[in-house]
């Protein structure tokens, strides 16, 4: 059986952006390639937590990329038990 695997990225929830910015970006060596704020409810049905608000920076270095996210709603909810990033 031949099984074939492709990684796109890696996506990682932060509690403090701009501290995992400096590390990943200024330490590493990563570029920014987007980063945005989601206050529509379109990330909110991706993980499924009604109202969800965050940001997310997409980094590459070279063929490897990365997407932090920093929940900024729900308030007071641990970024492990908001949900799942992707389906």
């Amino acid at each position: 059986m031949d099984i074939t695997m492709n990684l796109d990225h890696i996506a990682i929830g932060v509690s403090d952006m701009e501290q995992s910015l400096r590390f990943y970006r200024d330490i590493l060596g990563m570029v920014v390639i987007h980063d945005r704020n989601v206050c529509d409810d379109s990330i909110g049905k991706v993980i499924g937590v009604s109202g969800a608000k965050c940001r997310i920076v997409h980094l590459a270095l070279e063929n490897a990329f990365l997407e932090l996210f920093e929940y900024y709603e729900p308030k007071g909810t641990n970024i492990a038990q908001i949900g799942r990033a992707h389906v």
